[in-house]
């Protein structure tokens, strides 16, 4: 997904480097697209059929262990009394006996109102991670070229901010495969994914104070353009490489049982994508209805 994006952001960057002339008609643009499509259908159709990647014990016997992976890790033995046969206590139970961690507000709503309860030290992955994505694809990528033109010192219709708001669209989609393989490579702690995520939100508000004209005379400068769009990479990397990393957390998790990762894991998605549903949403109301659109410098 990651790679599409990278591909299908430099094809457009080659057909239109400027913003306001293409080199090549879209018709030819949209037929390479067609073209790689075919191929990666071809090539997922080959690996279900043939089931590459897949050891043959795998194939056969997916079906068959699935519900039991899911239901907790193998060889769980039954869970001790905490009375010995005679009544009394039984020595060394206590011990034995992991008590299972509680889920916080995040995990306590995911499971009163989906059945994917899940452990309280997930929801901070979770959260930033859905955070992110739903600003990336639901925000961003709907205003950012909003925000370009509003870069320009000349006006919404000005070369520059053209310029601009093209650069910005494809280092944000460029940054995306980095910030996946970065996830790979570079796997952080806790604290650092935090971090990353508040940063992410900062480069957030600034792309927002953008396009909403707050300091309209520093955005219009050769700094605040570079900064511009310096934002939307932070933005494009920062969000593939916390989603990649929250579902590492996740799949890592120790002392969870298998059914509660997957819980944690489904919620994640769940949350993800209904967040840029419904940010996506909003932001398009905001552009159909003209609350989000560029404002000419002498307005």
């Amino acid at each position: 997904f990651d790679f599409t994006n990278l591909l299908t952001a430099l094809l457009s960057e080659a057909q239109n480097p400027s913003g306001t002339s293409t080199k090549f008609p879209s018709s030819f643009l949209l037929s390479v697209y067609a073209v790689f499509a075919g191929v990666g259908l071809i090539m997922w159709l080959a690996i279900v059929w043939f089931g590459i990647g897949l050891d043959s014990g795998e194939v056969s016997n997916a079906d068959n262990d699935n519900s039991e992976k899911l239901m907790g890790d193998e060889h769980v033995e039954p869970r001790p009394s905490a009375q010995s046969p005679r009544g009394g206590p039984a020595t060394g139970v206590a011990e034995q006996i992991v008590e299972e961690e509680m889920p916080d507000m995040l995990g306590s709503l995911a499971d009163r109102l989906l059945g994917l309860g899940y452990p309280g030290s997930l929801s901070m992955p979770i959260g930033i991670a859905s955070w992110a994505m739903a600003v990336e694809w639901g925000f961003v990528a709907v205003v950012s070229d909003i925000g370009g033109e509003m870069t320009d010192p000349m006006g919404c219709s000005g070369s520059r901010g053209a310029w601009v708001a093209r650069t910005a669209f494809t280092v944000n989609r460029a940054c995306l495969l980095l910030g996946s393989l970065g996830s790979t490579l570079f796997p952080c702690p806790r604290g650092i994914f935090a971090l990353l995520g508040g940063v992410f939100t900062l480069a957030v508000l600034l792309i927002s104070l953008c396009i909403f004209g707050v300091g309209r005379a520093a955005w219009t400068t050769h700094v605040g353009q570079t900064i511009y769009i310096i934002c939307n990479a932070i933005v494009g990397s920062f969000e593939s490489y916390l989603t990649s990393a929250a579902y590492r957390f996740v799949g890592e998790a120790k002392n969870v049982q298998r059914m509660k990762r997957h819980n944690a894991t489904t919620f994640l998605s769940l949350l993800s994508g209904g967040g840029v549903c419904l940010m996506g949403f909003c932001a398009g109301i905001g552009v159909d209805e003209g609350f989000l659109h560029c404002v000419e410098v002498n307005v």
